[in-house]
């Protein structure tokens, strides 16, 4: 089974991609982590791609949170989901070890394009 940890403070949107992520296989469990502490605790299962919000609780701790993952040896997949379009912001994104970037809003076919190379249905 495939595991997905997902970073993210907004309940909708966490909702969204968890309904996306189990439509597509029965295959896929998800987590959902509202905060970086239990972001951590999350990580122990192994989660074989990691989805964050940049803007987590205060500034861009999805940033830091990519940083920390990185630096103790998470080489899976990341993917942003973030608000923040501006292309300086995209690029920081990839220079913290992100994989790839989806900027809010988003649709679903724009979710799958990405998804859909990391996920096995």
């Amino acid at each position: 089974m495939q595991q997905v940890l997902y970073l993210e403070d907004e309940p909708t949107h966490a909702v969204l991609v968890e309904r996306y992520l189990k439509s597509i296989s029965s295959e896929i469990g998800v987590t959902i982590a509202e905060d970086l502490e239990s972001a951590k605790v999350a990580l122990a299962s192994e989660p074989t791609l990691f989805l964050v919000d940049i803007l987590v609780g205060k500034g861009r701790q999805g940033l830091e949170f990519v940083h920390y993952i990185r630096a103790n040896g998470y080489a899976q997949q990341v993917i942003a989901i973030t608000a923040l379009t501006l292309p300086a912001d995209v690029q920081q994104c990839y220079d913290s070890g992100c994989t790839e970037v989806i900027c809010k809003p988003f649709s679903i076919n724009q979710l799958h394009n990405v998804l859909s190379r990391y996920i096995q249905a």
